[in-house]
């Protein structure tokens, strides 16, 4: 089940997101996009605080 999430851009620094979501989702499609000081992340599953 695809997830789309939209998080804020304000304190997101795009290279450790990118870092995340590839350590997160490896070998699975996702992706981002940025717009609006916000990212909108297409992805396997909705992220959290929590691991």
């Amino acid at each position: 089940m695809t997830v789309i999430q939209v998080i804020s851009a304000r304190y997101i620094d795009w290279a450790k997101l990118r870092a995340l979501l590839q350590t997160e989702f490896a070998g699975q499609n996702y992706h981002i996009e940025s717009k609006d000081d916000s990212y909108i992340l297409t992805i396997p599953r909705r992220l959290t605080d929590v691991r």
